[in-house]
């Protein structure tokens, strides 16, 4: 199994600049969201430490050039296939035949399954005459068509149909690429040089080119265009013999760095591999998605090489080792270092900002409507120190209920409405919701009044001490479940409190939560969801729900903006979706034991941002990519 490694504050820009003939500027900032990465070790796949090429073939399997051979990966175990001198292998390609061409140190060739399936190399060096078969590492191989190139320093060999042609450098050939269907080559003192008609033609002559130009990689963009990275000059468009720098900026890295592999992916963002600094995405405008280093999690910075699957996934060969991490992965992490490795109590926006209650404390992000969450540029701002359990929303104002009392929380400094220990949650009084507010905490539940603007406290309801910590109210009651204790119906003008357990209709005394869900107060229990049937008296299984979950023990219930439901059932997250003809449940178990037993909760901001709590910050779903 491959090591976890949780990245932990990934570097993300916006963009500040217009497009002008294909430049492009964005300052760096800090996103919210991180990604996970999947390491392996050479002790792991049992090869060499470097990893120079990576392709794949029709059945997913990879295939690695490394520094004891050919590596191959068929997602469940390593094979290693040796060239016959047993040097390192430095290029891969396959071919239009099938045959995976290969370059080494001093060696040439393909391989191609034997009879029995074992990968064979064969060499091409019988097609050289002798005084040319001595060769330098191959650093690069090219396949177009039926042509193969084969790179060193010195030379440039070309295979076709059984024909090798030996082209040696002017100076050195230091580049070999495919941009729109062609094959260019860059020798240091000629410049760019264009495959034509068998032999090498002036692209782009060296006089054309920035000082110290050396292109490491290049990858199709769009229709004449290729996008190209470099060794000190940053990234360029290469519009047909067109040359146009194509910048990023961000904050503590340099735009210019040696940049080793570049890919463009369907959206037109792109992934570029570094030297020093690992791997980056970025959008098709500039902007910095993430950064996947050393600073944060990545194994080693050098990504020698990476290639992209079907699956969203981008595998890396690096300087020691192999990386893998999902760059289309829709469950991230938020776990910033303002949190301190909290756990995740809730989430809740309030007018322009989104705010986390932690047992660390409270933390808060600016949000705009236009902004991706999981891109937002803003670190999180440290309001209050301290355990905090969850936030509520009365008469457009917020509040914090944590281990330390009620707080609001809607002007520029929290102030305090009770200092008592302990609040669970604050809820309009279903007798007067614009005028006084239930608070739920550890004692029982305590009465606030709102004068003008400010609430104060009225006091306990008497002769009741349960901790409240599940808390709902409709138009006459005020409901309380305690996990051990039952399910509470109270009438707040009365005070009269009447317990509901298996007496009086539930399937068991313990583990039932009361939730208000599509403006019903529902009964989460061990055998499904229930609700108070007032001619009868008591709690029935709720004929709506049934449908939808049945007998499923269930210990949480939210509903999103669009109508589905998620809930926990045991220690999984799922959700009932309603947006499909007959609702559907949908499990996701990424998540499953990643939540806190006892304290679940999941905040909807919309479809595409899912919280939910974690033993460590939270986790945010991209139900629909998810989906």
């Amino acid at each position: 199994m491959p090591v976890i490694i949780r990245l932990k504050w990934l570097m993300t820009a916006f963009l500040t600049g217009m497009m002008a003939a294909g430049y492009y500027n964005a300052l760096g900032q800090n996103p919210l969201a991180q990604t996970d990465v999947f390491t392996y070790s050479r002790n792991q796949y049992g090869a060499g430490s470097q990893n120079w090429a990576i392709e794949m073939d029709g059945y997913n399997r990879l295939f690695f050039a490394n520094n004891e051979g050919l590596l191959v990966f068929n997602g469940k175990g390593w094979q290693l296939f040796p060239v016959p001198n047993k040097t390192i292998i430095r290029s891969v390609v396959f071919g239009p035949d099938g045959r995976l061409y290969a370059g080494a140190q001093d060696e040439l060739g393909y391989f191609a399954p034997d009879s029995v399936g074992k990968m064979k190399f064969h060499s091409l060096k019988g097609y050289l005459l002798d005084r040319e078969k001595k060769i330098e590492d191959v650093w690069q191989v090219k396949v177009l068509g039926k042509d193969i190139f084969f790179r060193t320093d010195l030379a440039i060999y070309h295979f076709r149909e059984g024909k090798m042609q030996v082209f040696h450098a002017a100076s050195k050939w230091m580049s070999l690429q495919i941009h729109t269907g062609k094959i260019i080559a860059q020798d240091a003192a000629e410049g760019l040089k264009l495959w034509q008609n068998g032999g090498w033609k002036t692209y782009l002559p060296q006089k054309d080119l920035p000082s110290g130009f050396l292109i490491t990689d290049l990858s199709h963009y769009r229709k004449d265009t290729s996008l190209l990275c470099t060794q000190k000059n940053g990234f360029f468009y290469l519009i047909g013999r067109n040359l146009i720098p194509f910048s990023v900026q961000y904050e503590g890295l340099d735009p210019k760095q040696h940049f080793t592999t570049i890919a463009v992916l369907q959206d037109h963002s792109f992934l570029a591999g570094s030297y020093f600094n690992g791997l980056y995405h970025f959008s098709s405008a500039g902007r910095l998605i993430q950064n996947v280093s050393g600073k944060n999690g990545l194994h080693n910075n050098t990504i020698r090489c990476f290639r992209t699957d079907p699956f969203g996934r981008v595998w890396m060969g690096l300087d020691n080792g192999i990386a893998v991490f999902e760059y289309r992965n829709p469950i991230a992490v938020i776990n910033p270092p303002g949190f301190k490795n909290g756990v995740g109590y809730d989430v809740t926006r309030y007018k322009d900002k989104v705010f986390f209650a932690l047992s660390t404390g409270i933390q808060s992000v600016p949000i705009s409507d236009f902004i991706n969450l999981k891109e937002n540029p803003e670190p999180p701002k440290n309001l209050m120190n301290g355990l905090s359990w969850k936030f509520s929303i009365l008469q457009d104002q917020l509040f914090a209920n944590r281990d330390d009392g009620l707080w609001n929380l809607s002007g520029s400094v929290p102030f305090p409405l009770s200092t008592l220990s302990g609040y669970w949650t604050f809820k309009p009084n279903p007798q007067d919701p614009d005028g006084q507010g239930v608070a739920g905490n550890y004692q029982g539940i305590r009465f606030f009044f709102k004068q003008n603007t400010m609430y104060s406290d009225q006091g306990p309801l008497p002769h009741f001490s349960e901790s409240s910590r599940y808390l709902e109210t409709d138009r006459t009651s005020i409901w309380v479940s305690h996990p051990y204790r039952g399910v509470f119906q109270i009438n707040p003008s009365s005070g009269q409190v009447r317990l509901f357990d298996k007496k009086s209709g539930l399937p068991n005394d313990l583990n039932n939560h009361v939730f208000k869900i599509k403006n019903r107060i529902l009964i989460a229990t061990t055998k499904g969801i229930y609700e108070f049937d007032s001619i009868q008296g008591r709690m029935i299984k709720s004929e709506y729900f049934k449908p939808v979950f049945g007998d499923l023990p269930i210990r949480f219930l939210r509903e999103d903006p669009s109508g589905n439901i998620w809930f926990v059932q045991e220690k999984m997250v799922g959700v009932a979706d309603f947006s499909l003809p007959k609702s559907q449940i949908q499990y996701i178990p990424e998540l499953q034991n990643k939540i806190v037993n006892g304290f679940e909760n999941i905040f909807p901001f919309d479809s595409g941002h899912i919280f939910v709590g974690s033993d460590q910050g939270f986790f945010l779903v991209n139900y629909p990519r998810y989906k």
